[in-house]
């Protein structure tokens, strides 16, 4: 979109929550805005326009937009120029509760259609009144918009977005909708691109990444890996029913891919996971760690293949907790590519998700208390 007199000259602010595919998506909107003849604000100024990039997988990301939301009232009363624009996966799944809580808010876009927040901002402001427009399905690829990247070495790549599981803990499929994959080669001409303009760092996104299935993942890595210039390839976040031999053939054989694993991992009993349709069950199932897990699968098949020194756990609480297959308590250090390596987990994440629809249901969860106290 070509700048409007409107827009010339005003500043914006981009507030972004949630995962790496939001941190990517707010790079394309700021690039929007900037082509749109939009400024970044300086640190510490009123900007003319902010935007919120929403999460809605925790509650605590509702609390603290509408909490933001409420700071800003005073001043969009007094400054009709003024703008709020809130989109992301929390604009999506509660667009019409959002005008409801905060009349004042000028758009609310969706997960889908990040490409048209330009002209429903320029709507807004010569209508008058909020503008919300929620799209079903995707109308770009996010890294096919303009983008501002806050690193000159680092870029995210977009292989994919959506997701095809029904983990019933999980809002994602409803917000991103179903999983769909980039071509190949627009992606390989993506990072030559970005290599090109001097990055050496590439990470490459997906709700369910390894999940990719144009010519499969552990090509795409290979491809990527044949960047000359391209010094580092990360990807995340990856599913442990898709960590597949020739993707862990593939890490250990292109000398660029890093050694990091972004896995996902939930904890909980065994039936709990069936009912959650998490796709995930109890890892070690005996002391010598030779369960069929794909997680448990997954650490020995990359202890073998890549030769990294660290022993699977020899022993396992015998409860229904899911265990990774990796020496969390081993800070010795292994063997990565004949390089040492500190212990795998370098850290973890753990987060409770607040309830939402689609998921496992109050009642189900009950019932599975009842059951442990029977």
């Amino acid at each position: 979109m070509s700048a409007t007199k409107s827009s010339l000259n005003k500043t914006f602010v981009i507030e972004t929550y949630g995962c790496q595919m939001n941190v990517h998506d707010s790079e394309r909107i700021a690039g929007l805005l900037l082509d749109a003849g939009y400024e970044e604000a300086l640190e510490n100024t009123d900007p003319d326009l902010i935007v919120f990039n929403t999460c809605a997988v925790r509650e605590n990301a509702d609390n603290k937009l509408y909490g933001r939301l409420s700071f800003l009232a005073p001043r969009k009363r007094k400054d009709k120029d003024f703008q709020i624009a809130v989109g992301g996966c929390m604009a999506q799944k509660d667009q019409a509760t959002i005008i409801k809580r905060a009349p004042y808010v000028d758009v609310v876009f969706g997960t889908h259609n990040i490409g048209s927040l330009p002209i429903l901002l320029e709507r807004a402001r010569i209508e008058e009144e909020s503008q919300v427009e929620i799209k079903e399905s995707l109308e770009h690829f996010p890294s096919t918009l303009p983008s501002r990247r806050h690193s000159a070495f680092s870029a995210w790549v977009s292989i994919s977005v959506g997701c095809n599981n029904t983990c019933t803990f999980c809002i994602v499929p409803q917000l991103r909708g179903p999983e769909k994959d980039r071509e190949e080669i627009d992606i390989v001409r993506e990072a030559q691109a970005l290599v090109d303009e001097g990055v050496i760092e590439i990470t490459l996104l997906g709700q369910n990444v390894n999940a990719y299935k144009n010519g499969g993942f552990a090509n795409l890595l290979r491809k990527v890996g044949e960047i000359k210039g391209l010094e580092r390839i990360r990807f995340m976040s990856p599913h442990p029913k898709d960590f597949t031999d020739d993707v862990i053939s593939a890490m250990a054989e292109t000398t660029n891919v890093m050694p990091h694993l972004h896995m996902p991992l939930q904890s909980g009993s065994d039936k709990v996971l069936a009912d959650m349709k998490a796709h995930t069950h109890h890892v070690l199932s005996s002391e010598d760690g030779s369960g069929n897990d794909k997680h448990a699968q997954a650490a020995r098949n990359i202890r073998q293949k890549y030769g990294v020194e660290h022993p699977i756990h020899e022993e396992v609480e015998q409860i229904d907790e899911i265990s990774s297959g990796f020496d969390v308590g081993n800070t010795t250090g292994g063997q990565w590519k004949g390089k040492t390596s500190p212990s795998p987990y370098k850290n973890s994440n753990v987060a409770k998700s607040g309830p939402r629809k689609g998921m496992i249901t109050k009642a189900a969860i009950n019932r599975t208390k009842e059951e442990i106290k029977s």
